[in-house]
Order: C-alpha cells, then structure tokens, then sequence
C-alpha cells in the first residue's frame, strides 16, 4: 500500500450496519472474483511489469482475509455471516485478524501509519515468507577450551507481483510523484491512433493527465486509455504538429507529435 504495489479498493469506514455491510458484500464479491482467471486482481502490469498482462486465479481455501480487530469487532463477522446464511470462512475466505497495519522499526518505533488501511483479502501465495538459509557454525576458543556454536538463520519476507491481492483503504496512498513521460512513437495519422506510453514510475500515486494544444484542441483529442496507452484522434483539419502536455501534480512536459493525412 506504501509504494502503491497493490490493487488498492478505495471504501467508506465501515462504521454504520449500512456501511458495514457493505464492506462485507464487497470482500465477498472480490472472494468469488478471485477463483475466476482474470488481471484485475494482482499488480504485475500496475507495477511496471512488461508483456503480457499476467493472469490469476485463487482455489477458495487459499484466500485469506486480513483484518482490523477494531473493524472486525464492530462487524461481528459471525452475526454477518448468519444473515447471508453461510459461515464466516465460506463467505470470504479464512479471516486473520491483526491489531493494526502500522510500520514498525526495531526500537518499536512507528515508522508508518497504516490506520488508512482496513482489511487485506489475498491467495496466500502472495505472501513470499521463506526460509532462505539455516546452518550451524561451531568455533574453538583456545584462551578457555571452549567450543562456540552459532546458529544462522537467513529468512525472506517479501511479496508477490503474480498473486491476487487487494488491499481495502479508507484513502488512497500519496507521495509517489510522476518524474517523466515517453512515447514510443511521435507521428499520427487521421484517426485513431494508439500509442505505448511509459509513466515513470509506474506506481505513481499522483493522476496524470493530457491536453491539446489551442491550436488543435477542436481536431484532435487525447486520452489516457490505461498505465501503457494513450489514444490520440485527429479530424483531417489537424495543424501539424500537435503539442501534447502531460501534468500529474507539480509534474509538467510537452511532447510534439507530427500529422500525416492518410
């Protein structure tokens, strides 16, 4: 949620019945949604990751739900779960609760405030815990005869871009700012035209987007169709060449594309 590497679902705080259920329909929308083979639900094209979309699905007894105590407390799952007639882990996968989504450091000092986030619902597989090395050395301490032995134990924590995920925010991150735009192709015909766009970095938080320049501005229109594409088209009046100006916060570039008639 941090670095905006996952799919984010923006939601209202779960604080009334109304509001409650809600929540719960959703979570159990994303747990039938998950079991059907889509790209919707895991952040490999959201992230930078290039080819094909990757595509994936989760066996039900592989989702988890990860959520709040306080939010889990108020929404008494069980008393839910009775009104939509099924129980708790049929309704949206096993529920873990955890006292809160904050960052710590070592000295337990908090380092990030996760009270924005409500709930993580996810195929385990997302969850990359592994143990990397585990040996034991020994060393022989002639100044007291003695024999020292040292367990090592190397141990992975990270996540994974392949797998569904989806975290449940009450707001969306911020601070990830646009720092470029390129295109891979400058020249335009009459019509549709669709161009690879790169947005560096991907995982921008701030929204981008694209105007006309006056000249051209009731003959050609620009659109950003998703992270990679923009969709430019242009009548047979265009006045060449087209100034495009991208803006995502205090992020501002002009790129000229040129025009010939087809």
């Amino acid at each position: 949620y941090r670095s905006n590497a996952v799919q984010i679902e923006k939601i209202s705080a779960p604080t009334t019945e109304a509001l409650a259920k809600e929540f719960i329909v959703k979570a159990r929308t994303l747990f039938l949604n998950f079991q059907s083979p889509s790209t919707k639900y895991n952040a490999w094209y959201k992230v930078g990751g290039y080819g094909r979309e990757i595509i994936s699905w989760s066996d039900p007894e592989d989702i988890v739900f990860l959520i709040r105590n306080d939010i889990l407390a108020y929404i008494d799952v069980n008393v839910l779960a009775s009104s939509f007639n099924m129980d708790s882990a049929k309704l949206m996968g096993r529920i873990i609760p955890v006292d809160n989504f904050d960052i710590y450091n070592r000295k337990h000092q908090k380092i990030f405030d996760g009270s924005n986030i409500v709930a993580q619902i996810a195929d385990k597989s997302w969850f990359r815990i592994k143990e990397q090395d585990m040996y034991m050395e020994d060393f022989r301490n002639a100044n007291n005869r003695s024999m020292q032995y040292y367990l090592n134990v190397i141990k992975m924590y990270k996540y994974s871009y392949f797998a569904n995920s989806v975290v449940f925010a009450t707001e969306l991150p911020s601070g990830i700012a646009v720092t470029d735009v390129t295109l891979d192709k400058t020249a335009v015909v009459q019509g549709d035209n669709l161009i690879g766009m790169t947005i560096n970095p991907q995982n921008t938080t701030d929204e981008l987007t694209v105007t006309v320049d006056e000249t051209n501005t009731s003959h050609v229109t620009a659109t950003i169709e998703d992270l990679r594409t923009l969709k430019v088209t242009c009548d047979s009046s265009v006045t060449s060449p087209i100034t495009l100006t991208f803006k995502a916060g205090s992020f501002s570039k002009q790129i000229q594309l040129t025009y010939t008639a087809s």
